[in-house]
């Protein structure tokens, strides 16, 4: 009964077959005994000679009747054919190419006067169809019958010879070849300096080189719009003309050619030819196009820097001046001599090291070089800018007398720094934050910095913001951002820092979003998109893992230690959860994930200090009764290790979570330190807690604590209430675990069972994926909620 699998009724009962009895069945369909002439006999030859089947279900009882077996190569025959003739008319562009295919195996006879059977060669043939696969044909109703269509039918037209293997025997080609025409388009790019000009004089840190696009068909000059207004969604490689010819899209194919026109243009779609003016930078990525449809005329100088840029991994090394007082590890001079060879070749770029491996002293020696240099025209004669996080200004300035003593170090800060902002040109290094520049922006404005250093540059992530205005709006000869994730969330935040150190290198707001962050984020066409944006960036972004080249640095060693909720805790979350979760879902169906995005927070908020401890919310602030099972396993963990002798570092998000956890320390007499973003004095307290043995303690809130901090006293790190941002608890735990630590730093998770903490651990694994993805080689995985997603959230608790 059946085909495949195959059933067997036996008396009253029906039994499925077992695979090898279905193999028997495929030769002894209707009848025990069958009668084959010696030709025949192969499938069941095959059978045997594979033993596809155990002996004890199928033995020869004649054996030395059996023939011998040999296994041959067939010829490959494939025959193509138009599915309709209709296509080929002139007034039928938007049908789509398709044509159908016959595939046969053209076997040898075996000898008649021998006892031989052959038996065909079943792995060619498997290789066979892999080949016709990947040449584009797709399998269609009926044995061995294949089809082709789009790009990959007119590939296979116009290169027959490279697409399948010469030795198959293969027919209708030359007849298709003769109802098709053939064109050959080109692509046109030449570079050259620009001359200055007004814009150029007064924004000095961009290099200018002259741009012209054009787009030739057999040698003569047509428009770049034929290419757009011609082509058909069906297609990408190809594009029908106006005489009816098919010409191969320069650039590798129509979405390629977009995002590399539209990287240098916005009116592309409707230009003839485009000229305009690129960054030194934008120029050389350009030169990268050069192919057999892309030709690309540069001058000397550019061809030149393309070549090195080309080769950056073999950068020359330099050693830091003798003025640099402080001895930079292996990775460091590495780092120093790929920050001086964007600076010799004109170029900006991101120091993105992980947290700990010192991207400050990197920074510091590149300027102590480039003061003292002998190179007239790469020597700083104006002030370095660099603007940091509050929190991390005095460390700067520390550092700064620390390292580059020589050098004339300016901070400002309070209501004095007014008075020093005529002393700005005579120092070398000035200091600011971000909060400041948004303040001072057009008193900063009337200076020309030589260097313009953001560190922590994803405080600009966002482009609209004041920040990344006044950032932007900063003249600088060159640019360089510090930050140990270049983005937290969404490529558009790469986007901005780019935006800042090379203006247009990747494309306007609009055209990124919608060309490229758009299918990172939301299609399923990311992987091409994303290799395109990691060979555009990578260049200019320097990243080292601290598990890579830091081998000295002790481990580090993360566990989760999950607990349960206690019965108050647990009753008034499944109270809460039954409020929100209805409101949650409307909201989502009605507004979309994006549009709830408010409410959704606000839910999750609430529930988090359900799990953090019920008395973390305003309004049961003091409401008696109310226990936390994670509240209750902190106090063993803190008692334990301090009891072992530990000093701990411990992070939340909640400032009304860290006042009922330093209640209970109070209680308990733990000396310890408090930081949150209010607190001024921080180097001082850091400073305590590195130095004074009796504090074993310091609380810090997550957001306060993630920058800016050398903490290498602590061996312990406690995250109370992790989240779905692995970066920002990266960056608490990086406090510790960086340079200068010795010893091995345990980390610890506190989750809490059953719960919203619990769930969101397993999409976090999402959204790390958006920092390889964007700075390294792998693929991208973004991070967008579903609809099934939220409603897994905001499931009631079994």
């Amino acid at each position: 009964i059946g085909t495949d699998p195959y059933w067997t009724q036996i008396e009253k009962n029906i039994y499925k077959l077992s695979p090898s009895a279905s193999e028997i069945i495929k030769i002894f369909p209707y009848s025990p005994i069958i009668t084959l002439s010696r030709q025949q006999a192969g499938p069941i030859l095959e059978l045997l000679e594979k033993n596809l089947v155990p002996a004890n279900l199928l033995t020869v009882q004649n054996p030395e009747l059996q023939p011998e077996t040999k296994i041959k190569k067939p010829k490959v025959k494939l025959d193509i054919q138009p599915v309709n003739d209709d296509m080929f008319d002139r007034g039928a562009a938007n049908q789509e190419m398709r044509f159908k295919a016959k595939l046969n195996f053209d076997y040898p006879k075996a000898p008649s006067n021998k006892n031989i059977v052959y038996l065909p060669d079943r792995q060619f043939e498997t290789d066979t169809y892999d080949q016709l696969l990947a040449s584009g044909f797709v399998a269609s109703q009926g044995k061995n019958s294949y089809g082709i269509s789009g790009d990959a039918a007119l590939d296979l037209i116009n290169k027959s010879e490279n697409n399948l293997p010469s030795e198959w025997k293969i027919t209708g080609i030359e007849e298709l070849t003769k109802k098709l025409k053939f064109s050959k388009l080109t692509l046109n790019f030449e570079l050259k300096n620009a001359p200055l000009d007004e814009d150029s004089k007064t924004n000095k840190k961009i290099d200018w080189f002259d741009c012209n696009i054009s787009l030739q068909q057999n040698n003569a000059t047509v428009p770049l719009t034929k290419i757009f207004q011609n082509n058909k969604s069906k297609y990408d490689r190809w594009v029908q003309l106006d005489n009816g010819s098919w010409a191969e899209i320069p650039g590798g194919g129509l979405k390629k050619l977009k995002t590399t026109l539209g990287l240098v243009s916005t009116n592309y779609r409707h230009s003839g030819s485009i000229q305009t003016k690129v960054t030194t930078a934008q120029a050389v990525a350009l030169q990268h196009q050069k192919s057999d449809e892309v030709k690309v005329k540069s001058d000397r100088k550019l061809k030149e820097l393309g070549e090195k840029l080309a080769n950056f991994e073999e950068i020359k090394p330099v050693n830091p001046s003798a003025l640099f007082k402080g001895k930079l590890r292996t990775y460091q001079k590495e780092g120093l001599s790929w920050l001086n060879f964007l600076n010799e070749f004109g170029f900006d770029g991101i120091l993105a090291d992980e947290m700990g491996l010192g991207k400050t002293i990197q920074t510091l020696s590149l300027i102590q070089n480039l003061k003292t240099i002998r190179n007239a025209d790469r020597k700083l004669t104006k002030p370095v800018l660099v603007v940091a996080p509050t929190s991390v200004t005095t460390n700067w300035l520390y550092e700064a007398r620390r390292f580059t003593p020589r050098l004339k170090t300016l901070l400002l800060h309070g209501s004095s720094r007014k008075n020093k902002f005529s002393e700005i040109d005579d120092h070398d290094i000035v200091i600011t934050s971000y909060a400041l520049l948004r303040i001072d922006r057009l008193e900063l404005e009337k200076h020309e910095f030589s260097y313009l250093v953001l560190d922590e540059a994803q405080n600009i992530k966002n482009p609209l913001t004041a920040t990344a205005k006044a950032a932007k709006a900063i003249n600088s000869t060159r640019r360089l951002a510090l930050t140990g994730t270049p983005t937290e969330n969404r490529p558009l935040e790469l986007w901005s820092i780019f935006d800042f150190l090379m203006p247009g290198y990747l494309g306007s707001l609009d055209f990124f979003k919608n060309q490229i962050e758009k299918p990172i984020l939301e299609e399923n066409t990311s992987a091409e998109t994303t290799k395109l944006l990691n060979n555009k960036t990578r260049p200019f972004i320097l990243r080292r893992m601290k598990a890579n080249v830091e081998k000295q640095l002790p481990p580090k060693i993360e566990s989760e230690m999950h607990v349960p909720m206690t019965n108050s805790q647990k009753e008034l979350y499944a109270q809460i959860l039954e409020e929100v979760r209805p409101k949650v879902i409307d909201a989502v169906e009605r507004k979309g994930v994006r549009g709830a995005s408010i409410s959704i927070l606000a839910a999750l908020l609430r529930l988090r200090q359900v799990c953090n401890h019920p008395n973390s919310i305003d309004g049961l602030k003091d409401l008696p009764g109310y226990e936390s099972g994670k509240f209750n396993l902190l106090k063993e963990l803190i008692t334990e290790s301090l009891e072992s002798g530990r000093k701990i570092l411990l992070f939340s998000q909640f400032r009304e979570m860290l006042s009922i956890i330093r209640n209970w320390l109070g209680e308990e007499k733990v000396n310890h330190l408090y930081l949150d973003g209010s607190t001024r004095n921080r180097q001082d307290l850091v400073d305590k807690f590195n130095s004074d043995p009796e504090v074993k303690l310091f609380l810090i809130s997550l957001k306060a604590g993630g920058t800016g901090l050398n903490l290498t006293a602590a061996d312990t790190v406690i995250i109370y209430d992790p989240w779905w941002n692995p970066a920002v608890e990266s960056q608490a735990i990086d406090r510790a675990h960086r340079i200068g630590q010795s010893k091995a730093v345990n980390v610890y998770r506190l989750v809490t069972e059953d719960s919203i903490e619990q769930k969101i651990m397993n999409l976090k694994v999402k959204k790390s994926n958006i920092i390889d993805a964007l700075i390294n080689d792998n693929g991208m995985s973004g991070l967008s909620l579903s609809k099934e997603d939220l409603h897994s959230l905001f499931d009631p608790i079994g």
